[in-house]
């Protein structure tokens, strides 16, 4: 375009201050919601595939490789059926697997999952990259009736060291349900809370695998043994069996090598003691983001309507402005205005509205994160990569910016089907 033009479009935008700035604020929205929105699904999908690093395996009994997934890493939904202590044992013991956690779940506190566990946890869990868990106070648990807290669940409960707590039998919030089953008779004490991690780990409170079978010890037919006196059962009493675990949720394996992977994951398909399914993360997680898939097309369409509301407010603009410029109009035509210089003027002007609120929109977008990212990854456990525009928000910008200056089509080809003879006999 020609600068000439581009210097006349700007001049009569400023002269319709109020229209042209509603305008670009409808765009400026529009981009910093669109950018914001995508940012914050890539953010997602970062977040949850990050949740665990370096671990080769997941194995759980014979399911679906999602749901085994989402339980065993998310904390979200139960098993369909237990593993047998032995089959873990014989797996643990494997040439070709150089570590292994065990996870049973089944209880809360709170609504919080309680996972029982072993000192292979705290050693091997991996997470954002190679990030290995660590303590803001305290220390791991020694004993059976000893807890450690995730950062989060530590918070909500305002749990502290040397707090002794009561957890509840199943998955349900006992405040909320007003279940019975609570643990009573074995009491918990915090001996450690862990750093944030911003993954699911935060979420949750841990203990031993003996913990896990001392508090559901003396139970009959689902109810918890009738405790007079004392609120707390000596742990003296129990027999060592008794804290002897027989049977764990899932595990996690961590094999020697690469190569073993593929080779293990067929051996324990194979297994004769039971029925076990063993996957690998990366797979389950493209499995899972697969069938969220719709979930993205229709934010995609969603965020394109957006837009198109946003090009709508700028045609509208001009639009609105073109019964007050007929007679600028008519004046550029009788000086010799050609039908593509008119055209070439409201083009400009969309596009000048455009670029001005697509930048603002960027740095509006960029101001929104650096101001909410950490709130968002304390509340949600998002982390939103900082940084410029990466490949895909660029083009996303550049494609807004490309479209603009199609929107002035329609106005200018009103504007100069209008009768220069009754344009120039027309009184401002």
């Amino acid at each position: 375009m020609r600068p000439i033009i581009l210097r006349l479009a700007w001049k009569s935008l400023g002269n319709r201050r109020l229209s042209s700035l509603i305008a670009m604020l409808s765009m400026t929205l529009s981009t910093a919601l669109v950018l914001g929105v995508y940012r914050l699904g890539r953010g997602v999908q970062s977040s949850f595939s990050s949740t665990l690093s370096g671990t080769d395996l997941i194995v759980g009994a014979r399911g679906g490789s999602l749901e085994l997934l989402l339980y065993s890493v998310f904390h979200l939904g139960q098993a369909t059926n237990n593993v047998r202590m032995s089959s873990y044992d014989y797996f643990t013991k494997h040439p070709a697997v150089e570590w292994t956690i065990p996870l049973s779940m089944g209880d809360s506190y709170r609504g919080h999952r309680v996972v029982a566990t072993n000192q292979g946890f705290f050693d091997h869990y991996r997470f954002h990259g190679d990030q290995a868990l660590a303590f803001a106070e305290g220390q791991s648990f020694g004993g059976t009736l000893e807890l450690v807290a995730g950062a989060e669940a530590a918070r909500d409960q305002r749990l502290r060291l040397g707090q002794q707590i009561a957890l509840s039998h199943g998955l349900g919030d006992e405040r909320v349900s007003g279940s019975a089953l609570i643990h009573r008779d074995k009491r918990f004490v915090v001996t450690g809370i862990l750093e944030r991690t911003g993954t699911p780990i935060d979420k949750s409170l841990y203990i031993s695998l003996e913990g896990m079978e001392a508090i559901h010890a003396g139970w009959s037919e689902g109810r918890p043994p009738q405790i007079s006196g004392s609120d707390s059962l000596n742990m003296s009493e129990l027999p060592s069996e008794a804290l002897a675990p027989t049977q764990i949720t899932s595990f996690l394996v961590g094999a020697k090598s690469r190569v073993a992977v593929l080779h293990l994951q067929r051996e324990i398909a194979l297994y004769e003691g039971e029925a076990l399914t063993a996957v690998i993360p990366g797979l389950a997680l493209s499995e899972l983001w697969q069938k969220l898939s719709y979930f993205e097309e229709a934010l995609g369409v969603i965020l394109l309507v957006v837009l198109a509301l946003a090009f709508m407010g700028i045609l509208l603009s001009l639009f609105a402005s073109l019964s007050e410029r007929r007679r600028e109009i008519a004046l550029l035509r009788t000086v010799g205005a050609r039908p593509h210089q008119i055209l070439l003027l409201l083009m400009s002007e969309s596009l000048l509205l455009t670029v001005q609120g697509t930048f603002c929109g960027v740095g509006l977008a960029a101001l929104s994160q650096f101001a909410l990212a950490p709130w968002i990854s304390r509340e949600f456990g998002v982390s939103l990569a900082p940084g410029l525009l990466s490949g895909t928000e660029l083009s996303i910008a550049l494609a807004v910016i490309i479209v603009s200056p199609w929107i002035g089509l329609f106005p200018a080809w009103r504007a100069y089907k209008q009768s220069l003879a009754y344009d120039l006999l027309q009184r401002q």
